[in-house]
């Protein structure tokens, strides 16, 4: 099946050469004869160009074969027709025409980028194209169309990290040019480092704040990564920017509904960075639970300790002398009796032993448990976190899938709800 189709491919290609052939045979001033004048030339060129200029190649086309065909080493309508086969999307007689262009003038750089640029759009020809860029690069290793060749074909094999690399250099080149900052931004999104890929857009918008693509993209990344408010500003500018977009105003809708949902405590990636002895560490200083059991050893290891400690009474008491005539007389109203006394059992045998050894045991048990709870809250929350970034990432490059943003919304209820419970027992987000 696969053959076949190539087959048709080639063969409507060929038939596409065909036609134009016999097109600007039907063009020429004389079928079958070669007797145009410079003046011919000449007109036939300005008209070519001004066809050009308008962006109709496919009536450019016929007029530059007429001038080949008079004159087949013609500068200007070799080069015209090779980038006007090209923009057709003629891919194998364009790359003919400047192979035919290249045998004449050879040194022509713009006609060595035309065909690396056409080469390297066939897995075949890959390996040539990249080739004739690196032959530009070493005459010229800053040249902003081999770079940018080298990084789009990087960028279409999904190597991103090189093709990063490439529109760096022209980046640095061109600074004030927003569209390297865009598809740095781009390569970032793809292999899902989408926080640097919203630090680029941001530098993109900084230099053109009109860029439809910063605009579009900060606006997806800011909803994306569960900042509604900035995602809502984005939203609006792009409406601006398109205000009959029917996707813009809807997601301008679903980005204003997005500011009622309630947000998670902290960033997913500050989440992942914080370790689980730090949550068990914190279990022990803020587990309510943990606190009360502490507090009834402590109670409980205090009356142990002070059995050991006598009883101690103080009682009031009056004496009083009899006098003459059988009279009584007070003589110190303020006096006291006071007794020690201690428990013989008590001495002897410690009645909470048994019951501090069961409350150690049970306060173990406890904190086990607890620490179990934590670890299996920690650990599920991770893998709520990884399919929580993997549809984000899915979301960034599918914006308009609603069954994804349903699922990256479900993923974040339960994110929250993990991470309430981890509060709760260890009192961190």
């Amino acid at each position: 099946m696969t053959n076949a189709k190539g087959n048709s491919a080639r063969w409507a290609c060929i038939g596409m050469a065909v036609m134009l052939s016999w097109a600007a045979w039907r063009a020429s001033p004389d079928a079958g004869t070669a007797r145009g004048s410079v003046a011919q030339a000449t007109g036939l060129e300005e008209q070519a160009m001004q066809l050009f200029d308008q962006g109709r190649y496919i009536d450019a086309i016929p007029v530059l074969q007429a001038i080949l065909h008079n004159d087949p080493r013609n500068r200007t309508a070799n080069i015209l027709l090779s980038f006007a086969l090209a923009r057709q999307g003629l891919i194998e007689p364009a790359i003919a025409q400047t192979r035919r262009a290249l045998d004449l003038f050879s040194t022509n750089v713009k006609l060595q980028l035309l065909l690396a640029g056409l080469l390297v759009l066939q897995e075949a020809t890959r390996p040539e194209a990249i080739q004739r860029f690196e032959a530009v690069l070493r005459k010229d290793p800053q040249h902003p169309s081999a770079l940018l060749g080298l990084a789009e074909n990087e960028r279409n094999r999904g190597n991103f990290f090189p093709s990063i690399q490439y529109f760096t250099q022209l980046a640095d080149r061109f600074p004030d040019d927003a569209r390297y900052q865009v598809r740095i931004a781009q390569n970032y999104a793809a292999f899902g480092q989408l926080s640097l890929s919203l630090e680029f857009f941001k530098k993109a918008y900084g230099l053109s704040p009109t860029n439809v693509d910063a605009v579009r993209s900060l606006a997806i990344l800011n909803d994306v990564l569960d900042r509604p408010q900035e995602a809502v500003r984005y939203y609006r500018e792009l409406v601006a920017l398109f205000p009959t977009d029917v996707w813009a105003q809807l997601a301008l809708r679903m980005g204003e509904e997005s500011l009622a949902e309630p947000r998670l405590p902290i960033l997913v990636e500050e989440m992942r960075e914080i370790p689980l002895q730090a949550y068990l560490n914190g279990m022990a200083t803020h587990s309510d639970l943990l606190k009360l059991r502490e507090a009834q050893i402590d109670r409980t290891r205090w009356r142990s300790t002070v059995r050991f400690l006598p009883n101690f009474f103080v009682s009031p008491s009056s004496s009083s002398t009899r006098g003459a005539r059988d009279t009584t007389f007070d003589t110190n109203t303020s006096t006291f009796n006071f007794s020690l006394s201690w428990s013989i059992p008590d001495l002897l045998f410690d009645p909470y032993s048994i019951q501090l050894k069961g409350m150690k045991a049970d306060l173990e048990n406890v904190r086990s448990n607890l620490a179990l709870d934590v670890t299996a809250t920690y650990y599920q929350r991770l893998i709520e976190i990884d399919s929580y970034r993997q549809a984000q990432h899915a979301l960034a490059l599918d914006p308009q899938n609603m069954q994804l943003r349903q699922n990256k919304r479900a993923l974040k209820f339960r994110i929250t709800n993990l991470s309430e419970r981890l509060r709760v027992l260890t009192g961190m987000p």
